[in-house]
């Protein structure tokens, strides 16, 4: 028998992969804009002045600006919501909302009519990623064996670089559209957000409930089940794997909530307790230094960039 603990099934392999398909609708989806705000259809359609014209400052920058921040404001909405969210209705049914909120939110933005259409489709659209950003490495981590949880929450960086580089080749690919085919050259991109939403959202009830919810809800027979299903192995006919995952968490849920139990909630416990403010300062500073270095707004703007420095304007697309 191999190494107690390090069977990762078929099954939990499989499962991890398509949840990524989340993690990667957030690389597409936060990273089209800069896509979109290159295309010089965007410009025409909602007769925005462009770079050098009269206007630019005063007309397109706020517009521009304003597509950045209100998809920003529904991240912040998602993430906060589902601090609620995921533990009342769990980490699969938050996987379903998100998707469909990014679905919807491609939709509106690429089948805009006017400026406010397409800004209303940027806010939902972030409030769909913002959830998925947060539940799919939280719904990766509790699916995954502690010997193999590195290497199957990592399909969540991987998978969301690869939506960075889609929308990149994507957006590039539909700037050559000219004549008639103009307006498809920025709603073509914005359109595709809706794919892996979809994808991810007509698969969802093929999923598992997460184990660790399961337990806390006192769900406890479906939970023995999945974990059976994600550590089966021909090497441990028996079972004992899951068994001892299963009895290992229904343990540290037990102790959790009786050290909760003295400070009323957990937001007293993290403000009163030393070890817990710890651990979130050392999460909220490690995930802000990683957000403000500015990554977020470099991908967003970068056609922006490369236009200001390119001479004559967009050489560096040919």
């Amino acid at each position: 028998m191999g190494t107690f603990g390090s069977q990762t099934s078929t099954y939990n392999k499989l499962v991890a992969i398509f949840v990524a398909v989340g993690s990667m609708t957030y690389g597409y989806c936060s990273s089209i804009i800069s896509s979109t705000i290159g295309q010089p259809g965007w410009y025409t359609y909602f007769d925005l002045p462009q770079e050098g014209e009269p206007g630019y400052a005063s007309i397109t920058t706020p517009a521009i600006s304003t597509a950045n921040g209100v998809f920003s404001a529904g991240g912040a909405v998602g993430t906060l919501f589902i601090m609620w969210s995921c533990d009342y209705f769990g980490r699969k049914v938050n996987i379903q909302l998100g998707a469909f909120f990014s679905m919807f939110g491609g939709a509106l933005q690429g089948g805009a009519n006017s400026l406010k259409m397409f800004q209303a489709g940027r806010f939902v659209c972030g409030l769909g990623i913002g959830i998925l950003v947060t539940v799919c490495p939280m719904y990766l981590s509790e699916m995954s064996s502690a010997f193999r949880r590195g290497w199957l929450v990592g399909h969540h960086a991987i998978f969301l670089v690869f939506g960075y580089m889609l929308a990149g080749w994507v957006g590039y690919a539909c700037y050559f559209a000219e004549g008639e085919l103009g307006s498809f050259g920025w709603r073509f991109p914005l359109c595709l957000q809706c794919l892996p939403a979809i994808v991810l959202l007509l698969g969802s009830p093929w999923l598992p409930r997460s184990p660790r919810w399961l337990i806390s809800k006192g769900k406890h027979e479906e939970a023995k089940i999945v974990l059976q299903k994600l550590r089966q192995s021909p090497d441990d006919p028996d079972n004992l794997v899951a068994k001892e995952e299963y009895f290992q968490t229904a343990e540290q849920i037990r102790l959790e909530a009786e050290r909760l139990s003295t400070y009323g909630n957990v937001w007293n416990a993290v403000l009163r307790k030393k070890s817990y403010r710890k651990r979130m300062a050392i999460g909220f500073l490690t995930q802000w230094g990683a957000e403000f270095g500015g990554s977020t707004h470099v991908v967003a703007c970068t056609s922006l960039a490369l236009l200001a420095l390119s001479s004559p304007p967009h050489a560096w697309l040919q």
